[in-house]
């Protein structure tokens, strides 16, 4: 077995080991019998470990979820010689009131004092990200590496529809330029680059041009000069090795400070392992030939992932931002360190007779395969430059770009920033020095009368202060132009998860071909929501401040559109808007319109609604996108004018879902059609 902290119980055993050794030092008795106690336990506690691990090593798992859950067996059984350790305990503690004042002239003398001090400013100084502070991205420029890759730079267009058709890193460059970056992609041909990223030919209607947020560089080879000035190399999925020349510029330019990004995928999937290994082994990191797969019984990460204490995972509001599916887990070596790992996480090892599904292996644990802490991004210093990897691809892909971008900020922040290996080697020398030093005061001044509780007490206010410093130290950055937020922060009623029938990833395509970045909005800020053009809501489930119902007031009087989209069942969290703009939603249930089961193929090209109920608004302030006559006028969209923006309100709790507008594998014309033309008219009302 090839077991992971996590999953072996080492974790477990570690918390048992420091119960025993820390109750002995505090224990009144030290005598020799209380030594042989001590030792007795900790053999105990790794004979259990043992039997658990050889328990473990016997047993057929017919989920793997089991392993988890049997964590609990190895807790128990560290409980028996733990109880009988403990059952003879003799504690009697004394407890100097330190705080008197008669006493203030004491405390220079007293090690226990001087010991609390020194941890609590070791602690500060290991946890706080000292250096972290960026410079001005407007400064900053970002080559990306175009050739012998595996992946395209097309972005969603109109005329390809689904999942495939939202192209791979197309939008990575467009969404780096609206947040200040420079941008520039070397390629070998510039006409055979263009032709197969944005062919011409295929006459497809494209509000977005990668040209217009992209510089093209046309070079056979890697160089100095091309490296001179830029601050971040992007490296993505190559599928052909550098040269050995290459390689030197390229490690030569990070050893003077440039950062390099890494990106590669699954199961050497189109002969990709072999040359980013090479260009790696410098960094101490290296690709496995297999998949990472979380244990979730739905195959879901965000119940595996564990974060490690870095500047690149400090901002992260929402483990969805992280966005990885299926890539290769990374061995790291030496100096290279974790930042994102799957802690309950399988190492799939892949087939090399399975060619045809891109060597993938079985999609399931078999002995001997990496179980548990599976690295799923790595970093490493080189120099005075930075290396960045990661095992997948997805984060940085076009249909994730909503929901990862604000964690590729974080990234692309980190590359700026002043921290080094030599800064972050100073930071753990202190530490250590101040460790020892508070260990020797302890020893040397003989007054060491103090409770023990104070210990663990300093150590959490040490953390908690770091934690709050931390997020000051790294600076937001900031992104502008035709963004477009979709808010989560109410409690929305969509799926985070790509492409379900319930997820909005249809409207984040049709967002994309129109020229708009969406990004997802976790955080109700004022100061973010007011940069963007559009803000949508999707049925919220908590309810609108008066404070935020008279910001958003403001933000239309400035040109901001507001979208709603709510049925009558789920309005009243909506009602403190709606009641500002004399708007309500009548209870008459109006269902799907038009009802298209028998013939789909003669409404295809028309709006269609999955749960409709009709709107109440005045027309005097108003105008109906969408209503149909069945005895009476029923209205399902309507906009109203607030100053130079307003809000339009769709009274339907699921138009804007994937099953409605655009899904994996299928899609509505009419409600395509018709988004374009409301974003249209958005555009007109500027």
């Amino acid at each position: 077995m090839s077991l992971g902290p996590s999953v072996s119980g080492l974790w477990i055993i570690i918390i048992f080991l420091i119960l025993s050794i820390v109750s002995y030092f505090i224990s009144y008795n030290k005598k020799q019998s209380r030594i042989i106690r001590l030792i007795l336990n900790i053999v105990g506690l790794l004979i259990a470990w043992s039997v658990y691990l050889i328990f473990l090593g016997l047993i057929e798992f017919e989920s793997k979820n089991d392993v988890i859950n049997l964590l609990y067996i190895l807790f128990l059984l560290c409980l028996i010689p733990t109880f009988l350790y403990l059952s003879k305990y003799e504690h009697k503690e004394s407890i100097t009131h330190i705080l008197k004042f008669k006493d203030i002239k004491k405390l220079p003398k007293n090690g226990a004092i001087w010991a609390l001090l020194f941890i609590f400013i070791s602690s500060v100084t290991l946890t706080t990200f000292i250096g972290a502070n960026t410079t001005d991205t407007d400064d900053q420029k970002i080559l990306f590496y175009g050739q012998n890759m595996l992946g395209t730079w097309d972005i969603p267009e109109y005329g390809k529809y689904g999942r495939e058709a939202s192209g791979m890193f197309g939008l990575l460059p467009i969404y780096l330029t609206a947040s200040g970056y420079e941008n520039e992609i070397i390629v070998e041909n510039i006409t055979t680059f263009l032709n197969t990223t944005q062919p011409v030919h295929e006459n497809i209607t494209r509000y977005m041009n990668i040209t217009d947020y992209i510089s093209i560089i046309e070079s056979s080879n890697i160089n100095r000069d091309i490296l001179k000035d830029i601050n971040v190399f992007v490296i993505a999925n190559i599928n052909k090795s550098f040269s050995q020349n290459e390689k030197d510029i390229i490690w030569e330019y990070v050893e003077n400070g440039g950062s390099l990004l890494i990106l590669g995928d699954h199961t050497n999937v189109g002969d990709i392992q072999e040359p980013l290994n090479e260009l790696l082994t410098p960094a101490n990191i290296q690709f496995r030939f297999d998949s990472a797969l979380p244990l979730d019984s739905k195959f879901k990460w965000i119940t595996c992932y564990q974060l490690l204490h870095h500047p690149v995972t400090l901002k992260i509001d929402s483990l969805d931002e992280i966005q990885i599916s299926v890539g290769a887990s990374l061995d790291i070596f030496s100096s290279s360190f974790p930042v994102v790992v799957g802690r309950y996480a399988l190492s799939d090892e892949g087939d090399r007779l399975n060619e045809e599904m891109a060597y993938l292996g079985d999609y399931e644990y078999n002995p001997g395969e990496k179980l548990g802490d599976i690295v799923l991004v790595a970093g490493s210093y080189y120099g005075q430059g930075k290396v960045l990897v990661f095992g997948d691809t997805s984060t940085f892909q076009n249909s994730a770009m909503a929901y990862s971008f604000p964690f590729i900020q974080s990234i692309f922040t980190w590359f700026e920033s002043e921290r080094t290996e030599t800064g972050e080697l100073i930071q753990i020398g202190i530490s250590i020095i101040l460790l020892i030093a508070a260990l020797l005061v302890y020893i040397i001044l003989k007054n060491t009368r103090i409770s023990f509780t104070f210990f663990p007490v300093i150590l959490s206010i040490a953390l908690l202060i770091s934690a709050f410093i931390n997020p000051i130290l790294i600076e937001d950055v900031n992104i502008s132009g035709d963004v477009v937020y979709i808010d989560s922060s109410h409690g929305e009623r969509f799926n985070q998860e790509l492409f379900t029938d319930d997820s909005i990833n249809g409207l984040i395509l049709n967002l994309n071909r129109n020229g708009y970045l969406p990004i997802i909005l976790r955080d109700f800020s004022k100061e973010i929501i007011e940069k963007s053009k559009i803000l949508f809501f999707n049925t919220p489930t908590k309810s609108f401040s008066r404070d935020e119902v008279g910001f958003l007031k403001q933000y239309m009087t400035n040109g901001g559109i507001v979208v709603l989209a709510v049925g009558y069942e789920d309005k009243y969290a909506s009602l403190p808007l709606l009641s500002e703009f004399e708007l309500d939603i009548e209870g008459v249930p109006l269902g799907p319109v038009p009802y298209v089961e028998e013939n789909p193929e003669v409404y295809e090209n028309e709006p269609k609604f999955v749960d409709s109920w009709p709107i109440v608004f005045n027309e005097e302030y108003s105008r109906s996108y969408y209503n149909f006559t069945w005895d009476i006028d029923y209205y399902l969209m309507v906009f109203v004018e607030h100053g130079n923006g307003g809000l339009l309100i769709i009274s339907d709790s699921q138009y804007l879902l994937d099953k409605n507008i655009e899904s994996i594998y299928d899609y509505w014309p009419g409600n395509i059609i018709f988004l374009k033309h409301i974003l249209d008219d958005f555009k007109a009302m500027e």
